[in-house]
């Protein structure tokens, strides 16, 4: 039960442009049912699943009361970009798949 901490301090696509309206989308592990997230460590302000990122392709805090998640990007038009299952405070735990090799950086810590 943490920050989701994205490895990304600003995504871009493989042309380096920022990836603006790009969507994570969070579930419970193994699944496609979503989870709530939140914007505050308290956890007592939901906010909306899928969160877009803005004009930079940066989000806002995401806080998580799970221990082991699934994350989903998508571009704005809904191309799955990554996948990454589980990811845990700990970082990604598991197989993932991705579409530009950024799920090598998916851990949390680089």
């Amino acid at each position: 039960m943490a920050l989701f901490v994205s490895p990304f301090a600003q995504y871009t696509d493989a042309s380096g442009n920022p990836g603006s309206g790009y969507k994570l989308y969070f579930y419970q592990t193994g699944t496609t049912t979503p989870i709530t997230i939140y914007s505050d460590s308290t956890f007592s302000t939901p906010t909306a699943n899928p969160a877009i990122a803005d004009s930079a392709g940066q989000w806002s805090a995401i806080y998580v009361n799970t221990d082991s998640y699934k994350v989903v990007m998508k571009t704005s038009a809904d191309v799955t970009v990554i996948t990454a299952d589980p990811v845990s405070a700990a970082g990604v735990s598991g197989p993932a798949s991705s579409t530009d090799n950024a799920i090598a950086r998916f851990n949390g810590t680089t």
